[in-house]
């Protein structure tokens, strides 16, 4: 018979040769991983970077833009406000009334109209006009820059 001793040595001997098996495999399989998640720490660091400065240039590039749109409305306003200018010039260079329609009522063929009252139908109007085309040339490059924008981001995301 074996005694006991014996056996309870060869049981602690296996049972401590298997502890630095599964530490040595668990301490390789653990330095594994380590190196894993610092590779992938890293890829991620370094996504995170540049679409950062992805973020940035698109920002940039967008505020270029809308410099650039403000300049063209600035321009696109002086020259609505220069063309009305010109137009109102005109209109009062004229200083005659216009002949009357046939079958009106009107001494000497000419038609007669309040000065004041029609000074002020012609500068409503003329205002009129200028907010009218000042809106449309704002809608115009409105619209102009809504495309490029979408343009911009069709070459940014060309899945999308």
């Amino acid at each position: 018979m074996i005694p006991p001793t014996l056996i309870a040595a060869g049981v602690a001997g296996v049972a401590f040769l298997g502890l630095l098996g599964s530490t040595a495999y668990y301490k390789n399989d653990r330095d594994t991983i380590q190196a894993e998640y610092t590779g992938y720490k890293a890829t991620v660091k370094a996504m995170g970077e540049k679409a950062e400065a992805e973020k940035a240039a698109v920002i940039a590039k967008s505020q270029l833009e809308n410099a650039n749109v403000k300049v063209r409305l600035d321009a696109a306003l002086v020259d609505i406000n220069r063309l009305q200018l010109a137009a109102s010039k005109a209109r009062a260079s004229r200083g005659y009334l216009p002949p009357v329609p046939a079958g009106a009522n009107a001494a000497d063929g000419r038609a007669c109209f309040d000065r004041p009252k029609l000074a002020a139908a012609l500068s409503a109007f003329g205002t009129g006009t200028a907010g009218l085309i000042g809106e449309g040339a704002i809608a115009v490059v409105t619209r102009d820059s809504w495309h490029q924008w979408f343009e911009a981001q069709a070459k940014v995301n060309p899945g999308k």
